[in-house]
């Protein structure tokens, strides 16, 4: 599956109290490490490419550029860049690593605070509508040299690819209420509407059981 980083808490995705024509920038940090695969929620090793263990190690920096342009209007584009690898067995038996690294899909949300922020309340709440832009690669491919000296360039796992290839909607609320002094609870949504049924992203993996001659590189599925 994609592992984007799209952390709601950070880096542009939630509403500040900005005054009109002030600028905010913030920046979001991720480190993701993984060497199990599930099915399901049970590890299960036997169901991975060739019955091995596969190894992601991703980091993520998400860009946020906010702009205010009433008290309760801001404008958010965020600019995610990461750089991420995979490793796995391949035909031969071996294992083998590619990595990718760059920009992402950006997007631009526009969020409006229901009451205005600088006059005194015990709560609020700030709606969002946006859009999610392909701007982000999802075709990477890298040369890999197998053990019998042959060199192929399959695509990257999806895991790995910078974007999914598609536009999307995007809906967000947040809301705050103090319940006691300085106690507050807060609530945060975030949904991607994605008018895409497939990412458009090659998978390397779809028929490997049936060919071990390579040539199920040049025949990836599209998932």
């Amino acid at each position: 599956m994609p592992v984007r980083f799209t952390s709601p808490g950070l880096a542009g995705k939630t509403a500040s109290s900005l005054k009109p024509r002030q600028w905010q920038i913030d920046v979001a940090y991720r480190h993701l490490y993984a060497d199990e695969w599930f099915v399901g929620t049970e590890v299960k090793e036997s169901a991975a490419p060739f019955g091995q263990p596969l190894y992601l190690n991703i980091n993520s920096i998400d860009l946020g550029i906010e702009y205010g342009v009433t008290n309760q209007l801001s404008l958010v584009l965020t600019l995610p860049f990461s750089h991420g690898s995979q490793s796995r067995y391949y035909p031969d038996q071996q294992r083998h690593r590619v990595s990718g690294s760059g920009l992402g899909d950006m997007s631009l949300v526009a969020n409006y605070w229901l009451v205005n922020p600088f006059k005194p309340a015990r709560g609020n709440c700030a709606v969002g509508v946006g859009v999610k832009m392909p701007t982000g690669s999802n075709t990477l491919s890298q040369e890999v040299a197998l053990a019998s000296g042959t060199v192929v360039q399959p695509p990257m796992d999806q895991s790995v690819q910078l974007g999914d290839g598609g536009w999307g909607v995007i809906l967000q609320v947040q809301a705050y209420r103090q319940l006691y002094r300085k106690l507050s609870a807060y609530s945060y949504g975030w949904y991607l509407i994605s008018p895409e049924d497939k990412t458009g992203v090659p998978s390397p993996i779809k028929g490997v059981t049936l060919s071990r001659r390579l040539r199920w590189y040049s025949s990836a599925q599209r998932c």
